[in-house]
């Protein structure tokens, strides 16, 4: 099957930018014109008739990476709802565009779905992609994941599916699933993980890098535009913070939102009896994402010095993929020790007295303070941090923005072992009545049958 080039777009300004600028008719048409005179199979125009919810729920699942391995939060916010969705007996249909295509993590995800496909994602960041991005009105972490050829191909797998709802995941995979939901006349979702022009605002503003900082000014003056107009074209768009929805809905009133924070595995995650090693704080998550990096670098320059001063004997250990050399570099064998990767993130929550989340950039919910507080660890973050999180200061959680202040609470955590216990305690109950898989799966549920049923009753 072959798109033309008018309809597929070119890559500089994709189809879903167009389509925003010439309305929802001409996306209804984006397969109709694409293949004249040819009707494909699972795209036919005859409505479905009106009536119960299909049984099973056939969900097209669109995703920007293979969720394995379950060490990042990107990975356990993508892979815990196509769990959950299956548990409640719907049938997946898997598609991602991803760098790697590791069979092991194929055949994990085949275990879930009814069918898996991986399309290549070849674009890479450099220099030349950055300068041609400046000429295109979409982001640049967002263009890298266009591709007509790819397009094609999701639209082959998605053929004869009989979907009833496209759910997709990130904003980075809108230009497939908005293609398709129009083509099939079904339902899109977006799963808002992160509110990307959040992300790259507070990044232009915290990047001691001159260059970084102007660069994502102009990143961020695209995705002022681009993020509101694409995530109005969505059925709903499911924020995963309130904060998030709202700032959102500050440049678009018209979106269809709905809240569904980030869950944790309450089985995986229990209370540890042990309080940790003294005198030991830990750090886990990605070490290659730049706000992680820029928190990390925050606390080892600004705080821990304050700290250290207090208390000499302190040992700080950086866990996660990918450390980049920006973070070895932060470490000094005594009180600063970069470990990487941990298969086994309970293994950090057993030594560690308490948890920092250094955040100064950022948007969503941090997977891994939930993962924290389910296994009952005391935790030091910043506002940004602790965003979209119902917990309490000085109840379940410490909260600190500045550096003395945030020192000043790791050093009271640190100092007082009763209130650690207390901290933690609290901290679990919450991770199991609010942000358990189960819950969160069901709130999916509930809302995507609503959708669909609103959506046959229109019909």
């Amino acid at each position: 099957m072959h798109c033309s080039h008018a309809v597929a777009g070119d890559l500089a300004q994709p189809i879903v930018y167009y389509a925003l600028k010439k309305g929802p008719r001409w996306f209804e048409s984006f397969v109709s014109n694409s293949f004249r005179g040819r009707e494909l199979p699972g795209y036919s125009t005859q409505k479905k008739p009106v009536g119960q919810l299909t049984s099973p729920l056939k969900i097209l699942q669109l995703s920007p990476r293979l969720p394995f391995p379950l060490t990042e939060g990107g990975n356990i916010g993508i892979y815990n709802i196509t769990r959950q969705l299956r548990r409640r007996g719907a049938e997946i249909y898997f598609a991602a565009v991803s760098d790697r295509q590791d069979e092991v993590s194929v055949a994990a995800l085949k275990n879930l779905c009814s069918s898996v496909f991986v399309a290549p994602l070849t674009k890479k960041y450099g220099l030349k992609t950055a300068a041609k991005n400046i000429f295109s009105a979409v982001p640049v972490n967002i263009e890298k994941y266009h591709s007509r050829k790819n397009l094609e191909q999701i639209v082959r797998f998605t053929s004869g599916k009989g979907i009833d709802l496209v759910h997709v995941d990130h904003l980075h995979m809108a230009y497939y699933g908005l293609a398709i939901g129009r083509a099939l006349k079904v339902p899109v979702v977006l799963r808002e993980h992160n509110l990307e022009l959040k992300i790259m605002e507070r990044f232009a503003a915290t990047s001691p890098n001159m260059f970084h900082r102007r660069y994502a000014g102009l990143q961020l003056a695209k995705f002022k535009k681009y993020e509101p107009a694409v995530c109005a074209q969505f059925n709903k768009c499911i924020m995963i913070t309130e904060e998030d929805r709202k700032r959102l809905l500050t440049f678009r009133h018209d979106i269809k939102t709905a809240v569904i924070p980030a869950g944790v595995d309450t089985e995986f995650f229990s209370p540890e009896d042990s309080l940790g090693e003294d005198d030991t704080i830990a750090y886990v998550g990605s070490l290659d994402w730049l706000p992680n990096v820029d928190g990390l670098a925050w606390f080892v320059q600004e705080v821990l010095p304050i700290v250290v001063k207090s208390r000499p004997s302190v040992r700080f250990y950086v866990y996660g993929k990918n450390p980049s050399r920006d973070v070895f570099k932060l470490s000094d064998g005594r009180n600063v020790i970069v470990k990487g990767f941990v298969d086994d993130v309970r293994e950090v929550f057993r030594k560690a007295r308490l948890m920092v989340v250094p955040l100064r950039a950022g948007s969503g919910i941090r997977i891994k303070i939930l993962e924290a507080m389910a296994a009952g660890k005391a935790i030091v973050a910043t506002s940004i941090g602790r965003e979209g999180i119902k917990c309490e200061t000085e109840k379940n959680i410490m909260v600190a923005d500045g550096a003395n202040e945030f020192a000043g609470k790791v050093l009271r955590l640190l100092g007082d072992r009763e209130l650690c216990v207390s901290i933690g305690r609290q901290a679990a109950r919450l991770a199991s009545t609010e942000y358990s898989w189960e819950r969160i799966g069901g709130m999916f549920w509930d809302e995507y049958s609503e959708i669909i049923g609103r959506h046959k009753e229109l019909r």
